[in-house]
């Protein structure tokens, strides 16, 4: 979707192509979500699809149109069932990019955060990116009145389309739809048990301004687009219970907005909620700060609304109180809040100004508009960040729950600084995934060292642009916490989000993989006996923090089983089993990592939680030092003679190809050796080395068998 000026988004005297209207407002509206869910009678889990889209409709009424899109092999119907397919079904599945049903587009939009690749998205998403869209103006408004002629069975539909800005795109798409309701009939059902008397909703019967929609020529701001459409209802159709769905695309693949109302004498106005206007964001939204020194921000309000308006300012934010901050208008200052007179179409300059102490935090400062004569339309907002002192960041995925519902992974950041306070650190601060977004310079976060990256159960866990950072963070030397279950199969599953950038993060710098996605058979998390940081943690019971499948009972407990990479360890197995790995570390030249494939509020013991913490954290800041968490970690045994002279000898496995990996103590890798199945032992020459202590890693199908230690001395 491309952005739109806030000058673009203000109405303007009203100048008509044609005659004015007489159905639609012209007024600015809010965005409508139009919802296309594509679906199927064999389909198993599209009845749970068609029960989220009601709940969207029905807690937000009057700001959703659903349409379901019968197509693919799902929809194919046995003998006696109906077939609900239509001609223009296939076209739109391969415009969305469905790969599995049910899945639905939200406006044909692509949210990056969820596939950057395809406007299609899971079920699960559809209510976590709706409220995206509503708080989008929409460029054009629509309205619409139709009849039916119950002898003739003609349907004549009048629509109307003003805008009150204008599209980026001279020419946009007037989509005219006839669904129909109550449709009962055949539905598969993997949750409650298959149904032969299915009440089918929503049905697209037919595009009447076909496969996509009768151009629109004129798009400028204050232009009027008038046409009448009719189409005759087939006789098995019964029109009562049918609906007319009407929406406008940017080009094919976005939609502005959109409106349903009954085909037999429906209409709408196109009111949504009132736009009042907006502010301009500042040209940077997140700024480093320093103690005792102002950082400002520079805005722009503009009013939408006719003539000179009232509106009123209010500032909040969630910094220490310790912090001063305020906003200036026409060279007043301002802590909290304000009243100020706005003209239609006239910029106001605002700047927020926040001035931080030595207590470290990061941020958030909002700035609400508010209409004080239309009291019931949304107020606008405009969020800025600030960071000061932190050296440690919690960083909580933004993405939507498991479930769908409203819980994030915030709601889950009390262990990580339960463990951080545990740990003595007060210079540690958190914030939401989002605002990577916002940072337009790596001086920004130049003073952090370390990130816990909290994802909990939420969906998707990683995408492109947060890999990215991550990625640019570790090779400048920063060190990665990472906490969720299921981000393993959301990134190497075909059912997850994941991309392949995000799955070459978790192999290249998390160094993990996938084996499979855990169940309640991953009761316990165990201690590596071997490992010298995490060794002496105690055992702890996982339980479900999510909730349970209100279709099947069955908790969302999924604790992931990893496989470790070639520069990964295992420091916490399942069960106490060393072939079911929860949890993996690794040491690079540049970076340290912890990735948890368990998430760490599902483990039961608070003060296991905390140890972990205050262990991750030691690690990262060396006060656990290298020579010390080495030692720890491997024995010195193994290879003969040791200490090595010329060469040393290295028994393995044999029970795989293998790989022998020598590295130096600060976790350089100076060399590797390969071996065959059935290889018992490996001579390594050791004359080019150095005196002094070395590692030597043993991996066998990519996983880490052994670690130890050995000493050359010539």
């Amino acid at each position: 979707m491309k952005k739109l000026p806030v000058t673009l988004l203000i109405t303007c005297a009203i100048s008509f192509m044609g005659n004015s209207q007489t159905i639609v407002t012209s007024n600015a509206q809010m965005k409508n979500v139009v919802l296309e869910e594509y679906t199927g009678i064999h389909c198993g889990y599209c009845p749970d699809g068609h029960a989220r889209a009601e709940q969207l409709n029905s807690d937000n009424p009057g700001r959703v149109s659903l349409i379901n899109i019968h197509a693919g092999s799902f929809a194919v119907p046995a003998a006696g069932e109906p077939d609900f397919r239509t001609q223009f079904g296939d076209s739109l599945v391969a415009l969305a990019g469905v790969t599995g049903y049910p899945s639905g587009t939200i406006n044909r939009h692509i949210f990056p955060k969820v596939d950057a690749s395809k406007t299609a998205l899971s079920r699960s998403v559809w209510a976590s990116v709706a409220p995206e869209i509503w708080a989008q103006p929409s460029p054009v408004n629509i309205g619409f009145n139709s009849a039916f002629d119950t002898s003739s069975r003609l349907l004549t539909i009048n629509v109307e389309a003003y805008y009150t800005s204008s599209s980026p795109q001279a020419s946009n798409y007037m989509n005219v739809v006839l669904l129909e309701n109550h449709v009962i009939g055949y539905q598969s059902d993997y949750a409650n048990g298959n149904h032969t008397d299915y009440d089918h909703k929503h049905i697209l019967r037919h595009m009447i301004t076909g496969q996509w929609g009768d151009k629109i020529n004129t798009t400028t701001k204050g232009s009027l687009f008038s046409e009448t459409y009719t189409y005759t209802i087939p006789l098995e159709w019964n029109a009562d219970s049918c609906d007319v769905a009407v929406f406008i695309t940017e080009s094919q693949q976005e939609i502005y907005t959109g409106f349903t109302a009954k085909a037999v004498g429906g209409s709408v106005d196109g009111s949504t909620v009132l736009f009042i206007g907006d502010m301009e964001p500042p040209q940077t939204a997140f700024i480093k700060g320093s103690e005792g020194s102002k950082s400002t921000f520079e805005l722009k309000a503009i009013s939408a609304l006719s003539g000179s308006e009232d509106f009123e300012f209010t500032l909040t934010h969630d910094a220490p109180i310790s912090w001063i901050s305020s906003f200036t208008v026409d060279g007043n200052d301002y802590t909290d809040k304000a009243t100020i007179s706005l003209n239609n179409g006239v910029e106001k300059a605002i700047a927020i100004n926040v001035t931080p102490d030595a207590t470290a935090a990061v941020a958030t400062f909002t700035l609400s508009m508010k209409s004080l004569t239309n009291l019931t339309a949304p107020e606008r907002l405009q969020k800025v960040y600030v960071i000061a002192g932190v050296t440690d960041l919690i960083l909580n995925n933004s993405s939507a729950w498991g479930d769908g519902g409203e819980t994030r992974a915030k709601d889950f950041e009390g262990p990580i600084k339960d463990g951080l306070n545990y740990a003595g650190n007060s210079t540690f601060a958190s914030t939401e995934s989002e605002v990577i977004d916002m940072i337009s310079s790596s001086d920004i976060l130049s003073d952090v060292k370390n990130i816990y990256y909290n994802v909990g159960w939420s969906f998707p866990s990683l995408n492109d642009e947060l890999v990215a950072f991550f990625a640019d963070f570790l090779d400048q030397g920063g060190n990665l916490f990472v906490s969720g279950q299921d981000i393993g199969w959301d990134n190497f599953e075909t059912s997850g989000y994941g991309t392949p950038v995000t799955s070459a993060f978790v192999g290249n710098y998390l160094h993990a993989g996938y084996i499979m996605d855990g169940d309640q058979s991953h009761s316990q998390l165990t201690a590596s006996s071997t490992d010298g940081i995490f060794n002496a943690v105690n055992s702890s019971s996982l339980v479900n923090k999510y909730g349970k499948n209100p279709d099947t009972g069955v908790d969302y407990f999924y604790p992931d089983q990893l496989s470790v990479g070639i520069n990964g360890q295992s420091v916490f197995y399942y069960n106490g089993n060393t072939s079911k790995t929860a949890v993996i570390r690794s040491r690079m030249d540049d970076y340290k990592t912890l990735f948890m494939g368990v998430s760490l509020e599902m483990i039961a013991d608070a003060d296991v939680q905390k140890e972990i913490m205050k262990l991750t954290y030691d690690w990262f800041t060396g006060v656990l030092s290298t020579e010390e968490f080495d030692k720890g970690m491997l024995e010195l045994s193994g290879n003969y003679p040791n200490p090595a002279g010329h060469y040393t000898v290295i028994p393995v496995y044999g029970n795989d190809h293998g790989l022998i990996q020598i590295s130096d103590l600060n976790g350089k890798i100076i060399s590797q050796h390969e071996y065959a199945k059935g290889i018992t032992e490996v001579q390594i020459p050791t004359m080019d080395l150095a005196e002094g202590l070395y590692l030597y890693k043993i991996f066998e199908r990519n996983e880490n068998r052994k670690s130890l230690l050995f000493m050359v001395k010539h």
